[in-house]
């Protein structure tokens, strides 16, 4: 940092501090204690190559807090640190060389590639889902005008037996009739 300008390290401070409030306030709202630990836990990440990664693969459990300036994120206060928060550091991140800089790149495109991935297995299994509600609607139109044809069947047998039933009662009275 020696010969270094500091209104460029106030700039870079800053935006990392507008980034990682902008990736806050599209979280869920769950309350300012769960918001806090989230920021925390992103500024862990802009310091330390680790939390970034856990943080861009999703799978951070608990949260982190940057340890000293620019150093390792540790454990959170959950993890039988004391119930009391750590006291917030000032200053920015150190600047990440070229290394880690390449390695959160490629980190990045692999967490891309992979949401990509699951985009479109998910577009995947709502295409089948829609299909298969399109059959079932397809066969439930089916069923129904079968029974409907079935219904239409029933209520003609049940008028001919009517008829047929009418028959055998007049038959019987003129058989009644003729044997007195």
């Amino acid at each position: 940092m020696a010969g270094g300008d500091a209104s460029a390290l106030r700039e870079a401070a800053s935006g990392r501090r507008a980034a990682v409030d902008e990736l806050v306030a599209a979280a869920p709202a769950s309350g300012e204690a769960t918001a806090d630990k989230v920021r925390e836990t992103l500024h862990a990440a802009t310091v330390d190559p680790d939390v970034l990664a856990d943080v861009v693969a999703g799978r951070v459990v608990r949260e982190q807090v940057a340890s000293g300036f620019g150093g390792a994120a540790a454990p959170g206060p959950r993890e039988g640190r004391g119930s009391r928060p750590r006291p917030k550091k000032k200053g920015g991140p150190a600047a990440p060389t070229a290394a880690q800089q390449e390695a959160r790149e490629a980190k990045e495109q692999k967490a891309r590639a992979a949401a990509a991935r699951d985009e479109a297995r998910q577009r995947e299994k709502l295409r089948r889902a829609k299909e298969a509600e399109a059959a079932a609607e397809d066969d439930l139109a089916a069923a129904r005008s079968a029974l409907e044809q079935v219904e239409s069947a029933v209520g003609d047998r049940r008028a001919q037996v009517r008829e047929a039933q009418a028959r055998v009662k007049d038959a019987r009275r003129r058989r009644e009739r003729a044997e007195r």
